[in-house]
Order: C-alpha cells, then structure tokens, then sequence
C-alpha cells in the first residue's frame, strides 16, 4: 500500500517501463515530459534506476546487509531456498542491482519532489500453519498401514489428532491380517481426546488403521529387556509423470536388438473441483524413424486409493491405487507416448532381456522388510521420461507417499470360510516320493475333506476329548507311530473307555489302519512305552496337529512339473515348499524355470511372468524335525514355501515347470496351488456298513 501526507491525493498503481540504452551509445541525457494525461490525473511521479555493478570484493557483505525478505525477493526464481543457496549462488544474486538515478538541475525550480510512503517490509512474526504432530498420517480418506514385524508381541499405539475440533468423538478400527492374509482381527476403539494411547498383543503381520478423522499414529514394539523401540514406518515417496497439458515419452532400451518388457504404472487423479477424471489414456509405439508401429489405449483405476496420498501442492487432490500394464516390445519400437486430456500419472520401468529374477526367502515376503529399499535388490529399474525437462516447467511431476496394500478382503474371507480349490502337482517320470509329518503351520480352520491327511498328536497316557469328523457317518481312521528304539513295543488305543485297538509294532516308523467308527465327539487314551509317539487322523483340532504331505526328490537335476492353466485363471500361483535335511544352517539356491512361455508383441498384457528365477531359501526358524515315513531315522526340517506365479500374460494352456538345486544339495520339494472361491468339483464317496463301525 502506498499514499502521500497530503489526503487530497491519492497515488494510483505504478507501471515498470525498460528503456534499451545498448544502441543509443551517444546519449547522454533523457527528459521525461507528458504527453496526454486523463482530467482526473493532477500530476506523474517517475523514479529512474540504472543497472550498476557491485565490486567483487564487496559481494559477501552486500548478502550479509540484506534482510530476510530481501533475500527472499532476490532468490524468488531460484528451486531452492535462501538457506540452501551456495555462496556462488548469493553473489550472483547480488552481483547486479538497480540503483536510483536522480534529476539534473535544483530541486523546487527545475523538478518537484513528492515522497510517497510505501509499507514495504513489516518484520514481525511470520504467520505459518501449525506443525501436524509427528507419525503416520491417517484421515477419513486415508488409512494406514503398520507392518508388525517378527516376533510380533506387545505394540503400544499413540494417536494425535490434528485438529481437535475436526470431529467430537472419533473412532478407530485397527485391522490386523497375519502375513499370509488368512487371519484376520479386527479391534474398535473411541477416540474422545486429542491424544489416545493403548497396548495391544499382536502377532507379526500388518495392521491398518481406519480413522474417521485426521490424525498421527506411531507405533512402538517392547523388546526382551523391556524397552520400546519404534516400529512406525516411513513409507517412500514417488515422482508421478502427469499427462494432460504435455504428453509424456518414455525411451525403449534394447539388449543387443533383443526384446524389452516395459512396465507402466496409471494411477487417476482427481483435482479439486472436477467432477470426473479421465477414465484411459492413449498410447503411441513409435519406431526409430518417427513411424507409429502401433496405438492403443491403457484404463485407469475408477476409485481413488485408501492408502497414497498426494503431497507439496496436490495435497487437495486424489490419487488412486496403481493398475500395471506390460508391452513386450521388438527392437524396431524405440519410444512409448501417452497421451490424454485430463491428468493421468504414469510411471515407466523396465528390465533388461535375460536378467534373472532373484527372491530371498522368507525376507522378501516379509511386510516389514519390503520398506528396507537400500538392501532391497530392485526387479524393475525406473525409467525417466524424455521430456523430463518440460515436464518440471509445466509443474506435472509431484509427489504421492505410498504405502504397502493388504490383499483383497473377499479372498480372505474366502479362505476363512473354506471356499478355495486345492490341487497337488506330481512331476514327471517316477521319482522316489516319500511322505513327511510335518508339523502344520496355516491359521486357517481345517476343511473336512482335508482331516484325512491332518494327524493329531496324541499324548501317552491322559485321555483327551476329541472330535472326529468326516464328510460320511463312518470314517476309517489311520494311525501313524514314530519309534527311538527297533525293539518290538505294544499300543493299546481306547476310545470312550473301552478298548479300541491293541497291538504289536516293531521298526522305527509305521501306519497302521484302525477299525472303522462313527464320526462326532469321542474320548481318547493311548498307552505306550515312552520311545514312542503316535499319531491319528480325521481329528478337527488347531493344535498339535501334522500334515501328511508326499514330496519329491529335488538335486542338482532337473525336476519337471506340468502344470495346466485354465481359461478362468488370470492369475494362477504355484506354491512350492523346499524341505531339507534337519539341522541345515546356510542357505540354499534353488532355480526355476517356466518352459512354453509365447507371449504377443506390442499388446497390452496385465501380467508379467518371469520364465526364469533364482530362489535364495534360508533355513527355516522353526528348529521342529518332520520324519520321513519309511525311511527310518531320517528327519527333514519344517520347509520354507516360496511362490511361482503364472500371470495373466500367459494364455490358458500346458506349461512346463522345471527346478533344480545348485550344488551338490538335496531336498524335497512339494508343489500345490490354493485359488480362494468357489470351483465345480467331483468327488467320489464311499459309505461304509454301520454294522461294521464301533458303536458304544
């Protein structure tokens, strides 16, 4: 604001004119006059500035002597801030200024003074939003995600709330999934002050936190000793390339003229006041000469995300989950263009032609450890794009923190039920399978028709209430004994306090098949000598409870397993789960490799499947031994799993998996595959005679 003493004038906004000199190299002097003025104009004021050069060695205190706000007016145009300047950045700045310039003559009889009184620089305490408290930001629109990591225990949470008066009473649900997303707990607590704390026991896994109004949360875990340490993650952040007002290129990269896959990641973003987004984005292939091999376009995602969030200026905008779409491109495609009218975030990454996929097990399954990106060994590489440049002027590159994403609720709830298909893969030719007792891991409730192949523990000497269960009224139960001595022994089984079943047994390992009976609640009693361990099958319990699993030989040759993908499977994961001799203290380096593998050219495929991978197993925590039935006094650890994904890339039809162990190592591998929902199946039932089962 500017004005004069006198209150009979009022100063009207001023006009900055530049006046080039360069040329004009014999003027000397320059008069100013008016040519036309409005009746309401009483008079002109002008101020004149030269451009004049500070000597060099007064640079460092024409700086010093700047105010603050000086210095921020001179460093206006620069990226970064007055504290982040370079001492040969500040005296650039200050190199060159203008100075006044004043008239020719006396005052008062050859030019008139008028001092206009200008607010210019009002040092007092800047005003600045508040300082949201220190954590994980958690809002109605944004949840949260904790991963826990191993051992899991007791976790002490803290909220602050940023704004006290945002909602009255707020509530928070806590989501707890295992690291598999089989089990699930969900927790509902009020949230009636600005700080809430509480101390919850939980296991590894993740736990999300659902807030209806915006807060911090951190996360504590007690060690051994009793202290705290902080487990609150610190999520990354993410360069997005918007589309809309540029297009944005990404450069193809060929090995020697071979293939590349290229990885694009959209996200749809939703800007303050617009309505709608743009729904695809277009794409362009073009060739070395210019020539367009080929266009198509990409969907986006339609819901905004849960989990990203926009940061800097677009905190006000939305951002959604992203959606991948692969291109296999020939080495005549040389440039990806996206192009779209509204915005749309893309994110290029590719990975050069024969690079061998490597995953650490369990470590790169663990929620916790995928956030470690310094020891992290990437499988795509970002790629920037071409105009890059143009991009950063037009203000099209911001930045979303990203979080890790639990998996799907109606998978979970699907496998919670039971409603999952389950099928076992046998190699080819005839390999020396053998069976294991493995001591079961999964949290989920045994199917019925899976009890055949679940063993109970059974302990000596204390009868224990059971439930027996089988898909028909009589079952036929089995009993498997492990033995430390050769010498000949006696059981004797009692079932509701009668005697059910005795005999003689000799050797170290064996099955024997019990008489029929009636499925539902019984008592239970084992008499043995103290050398031996039995268990018994068609038992519905959660603990102490074995799988009988058949595995197969696994060495430095290859193993071939056939595995058909069906039309209705998108995404079909093999599960494979390496079993190795018991008391194994280094890792293990086993190889994959998918054989039929055809993918087309230039489409757009939403998968990738990696035909060849290196799996780095390590030993498994678990110090528990599974015996090898049939082959006395051979123990195997309780496995580590690790997963082979077939992805939508892959068309429906026979593949070839092949897997060998380097070095002289030897194990055994189980393969299986679990697909959450419901399947058509057959099944083949045979009822047994009722005068034939046990009945009391």
């Amino acid at each position: 604001a500017s004005f004069y003493i006198d209150p009979r004038l009022q100063p009207t906004d001023g006009r900055v004119s530049m006046v080039n000199l360069r040329r004009l190299t014999a003027a000397r002097r320059m008069r100013v006059r008016i040519a036309q003025a409005d009746p309401g104009i009483r008079d002109v004021v002008l101020r004149v500035y030269a451009p004049e050069f500070v000597p060099e060695h007064k640079l460092a205190a024409a700086w010093n002597r700047l105010s603050l706000e000086q210095r921020r007016q001179l460093a206006r145009g620069n990226v970064y801030d007055v504290d982040l300047l370079t001492e040969a950045e500040r005296r650039a700045l200050v190199r060159r200024r203008w100075a006044g310039v004043g008239p020719i003559g006396v005052a008062g009889q050859h030019y008139r003074i008028r001092k206009l009184y200008t607010f210019r620089e009002i040092m007092g305490k800047e005003l600045a939003p508040p300082v949201p408290p220190f954590g994980l930001f958690v809002s109605p629109e944004r949840h949260g995600v904790i991963p826990i990591p191993d051992p899991g225990g007791r976790v002490r949470l803290a909220f602050d709330a940023v704004d006290d008066a945002s909602v009255p009473a707020g509530k928070l649900m806590l989501h707890w999934r295992d690291p598999g997303g089989r089990v699930e707990r969900r927790i509902l607590r009020p949230w009636t002050d600005a700080r809430q704390r509480m101390v919850l026991q939980l296991q590894p896994g993740t736990l999300e936190v659902v807030s209806n109004r915006a807060g911090a949360v951190r996360a504590y875990l007690q060690q051994s000793d009793g202290g705290w340490y902080e487990i609150t993650p610190h999520y990354p952040y993410l360069a997005i390339y918007l589309t809309g007002e540029e297009p944005v290129h990404f450069a193809v990269h060929h090995v020697s003229d071979h293939p590349t896959v290229m990885r694009f990641d959209l996200r749809r973003i939703w800007l303050q006041g617009t309505p709608s987004a743009c729904s695809s984005v277009s794409y362009r292939l073009l060739a070395r000469d210019g020539r367009t091999v080929r266009r198509g376009r990409m969907a986006a995602p339609v819901k905004p995300s849960r989990f990203d969030i926009m940061t800097g200026r677009w905190t006000d905008s939305r951002v959604s989950d992203p959606v991948r779409h692969y291109l296999w491109l020939p080495a005549e495609v040389d440039e990806v263009v996206f192009e779209s009218a509204c915005p749309i975030a893309i994110n290029g990454y590719d990975r050069p032609d024969g690079y061998l996929w490597t995953t650490h097990v369990p470590e790169d399954y663990d929620a916790a450890k995928l956030l470690d990106l310094q020891h992290r060994m990437p499988g795509w590489f970002s790629v920037r794009p071409l105009n890059l440049k143009t991009l950063l002027l037009h203000n099209r590159i911001p930045l979303i923190q990203v979080q890790i994403h639990p998996r799907p609720d109606e998978e979970i709830q699907a496998l919670m039920q039971g409603q999952y298909h389950w099928q076992e893969y046998q190699p080819e030719g005839h390999p020396a399978a053998r069976w294991l007792l493995v001591p079961r891991e999964s949290p989920l409730p045994p199917r019925t028709r899976s009890l055949p192949g679940f063993y109970l523990h059974l302990p000596r000497d204390r009868e224990i209430q059971v439930r027996m269960e089988a898909e028909r009224e009589v079952l036929r139960p089995n009993l498997i004994f492990t033995r430390t001595t050769a010498r000949p022994g006696k059981l004797t089984l009692w079932l509701d306090g009668q005697r059910y079943a005795s005999m003689e047994v000799a050797g170290r390992i064996g099955e024997l098949p019990l008489p029929p009976l009636r499925r539902g609640v019984h008592q239970l009693r084992l008499e043995s000598d103290a050398q031996t361990s039995c268990f018994i099958n068609h038992v519905n319990a959660m603990d102490d409870v074995y799988v009988k699993r058949l595995v197969y030989p696994l060495r430095r040759a290859p193993v071939d397993f056939v595995v058909d993908k069906q039309p209705w499977e998108r995404n079909k994961v093999i599960s494979a789960r390496l079993f190795m001799p018991a008391g194994r203290m280094r890792e293990v380096r086993v190889h994959v490799r998918v054989r039929g593998v055809q993918r087309p050219y230039l489409r757009d495929l939403r998968g990738w499947t990696f035909s060849d991978r290196l799996f780095v197993v390590a030993p498994p925590k678990s110090m528990a031994k599974a015996p090898v039935l049939g082959k006395a006094g051979m123990f195997m650890d309780v496995g580590q799993s690790f997963f082979i994904p077939l992805r939508a890339d892959l068309p429906a039809g026979r593949y070839r998996i092949e897997m060998w162990i380097e070095g002289r190592d030897e194990g055994y591998v189980a393969l299986t595959n679990v697909l959450p929902g419901r399947y058509e199946e057959r099944r083949i039932v045979e009822e047994a005679a009722f005068e034939n089962a046990v009945e009391y």
